[in-house]
């Protein structure tokens, strides 16, 4: 399989699953034309299967890691399972887009005040999740946790203070540990 990505972008979120799971797979960094020509998007991630087959958008293809990994997703049917998939749905739909205005060289100070005041608002519904937690959904590290740590990342990118998200501060630097991300973070040259 071949998996195309940019670094520290949301695709960075597959990748770490990928390593999670000890998936045979080749990273392809930055290779925007082979990416517009797979995917009409011209987006990442961008997943070629073995058998020729493209799979795009972040949750299709975590979802493909936890189907070829299970320990990367609670036991279907269970609380947790739920969880894993609200958070990985959030994390999705809501706090990703909200950081999207302020990646915008163009934006006004104006937006950028009312963007970064809703990303606040919800890493906050994050930090108070995550009070005494050390995963998302149950005891286990889930393809929810590979894409709220990617885009948590972005605070850094875009200098948006977090001194007030000890729960998600300390959750991030936990992750950061794991040798699966480690190695992720290394080949996307994202290590001091």
């Amino acid at each position: 399989m071949k998996l195309y990505l940019s670094p520290g972008a949301c695709s960075m979120s597959c990748h770490i699953a990928f390593e999670e799971a000890k998936l045979k797979f080749e990273p392809v960094l930055g290779n925007w034309e082979e990416v517009a020509r797979l995917n009409p998007q011209g987006a990442v991630p961008t997943l070629v299967m073995n058998d020729g087959k493209v799979l795009t958008q972040n949750v299709a293809i975590l979802t493909c890691a936890s189907i070829e990994a299970p320990q990367l997703m609670p036991r279907q049917g269970t609380w947790d399972y739920l969880e894993a998939v609200k958070w990985l749905a959030w994390t999705n739909s809501d706090l990703h887009p909200a950081f999207s205005p302020l990646f915008s060289d163009d934006i006004s100070p104006e937006a950028r005040t009312e963007a970064v005041a809703e990303v606040t608002e919800l890493l906050s519904i994050a930090d108070k999740h995550m009070a005494g937690k050390n995963f998302f959904a149950g005891n286990q590290f889930t393809i929810a946790d590979c894409l709220f740590f990617t885009v948590y990342g972005w605070t850094k990118g875009i200098k948006l203070p977090t001194a007030q998200f000890s729960n998600l501060n300390a959750y991030a630097a936990r992750i950061a540990e794991r040798p699966a991300v480690q190695a992720v973070m290394k080949k996307e040259g994202l290590l001091d």
